[in-house]
């Protein structure tokens, strides 16, 4: 399948997700109109759903299909957490992620850590810049492209 045809497949969904799709990644509105909180369990098969979607993106790549094996192993291994992030960007709903992650199973799941704070707080500062610039399905695309094949 060619990259085109992966995108467009990936950016059809996108917009059945906008349409309120519910078997999608987003959350059912609430009878206020605001999207609901995620909870645990949505937000570790909404992970899993991203990551193998950010996986099968860089599969249907023909650059990356005519790399060796290895190669595309250290590839995917060096850059799976940044692949994610902007799958995560692109397709999560805008959700808060602050409330559910500050819940007391929530913490217990975490690292008692400052630093761990740090990064939640980093990652949400870089979903609502993401959503403030809303690039379109070809620049999330290039973006993707130049995170997998940008050396270090």
């Amino acid at each position: 399948m060619s990259t085109d045809k992966c995108q467009e497949l990936m950016w059809s969904a996108k917009q059945l997700q906008l349409q309120g799709d519910p078997t999608l990644l987003r959350p059912p509105p609430s009878a206020f109109g605001a999207p609901l909180a995620p909870t645990w369990e949505l937000l570790q098969e909404t992970s899993a759903r991203l990551l193998f979607m950010a996986v099968r993106w860089v599969r249907c790549l023909a650059p990356f299909q005519a790399l060796a094996h290895n190669d595309q192993l250290v590839l995917l291994r060096a850059a799976w957490k940044d692949l994610f992030l902007l799958h995560l960007a692109q397709w999560s709903a805008p959700w808060d992620l602050g409330p559910l992650l500050a819940a007391p199973n929530a913490r217990a799941r975490l690292p008692p850590d400052p630093l761990a704070d740090l990064e939640l707080n980093t990652l949400q500062e870089i979903l609502c810049r993401f959503r403030q610039i809303a690039p379109d399905g070809s620049e999330c695309g290039c973006m993707k492209a130049i995170v997998l094949f940008s050396p270090g």
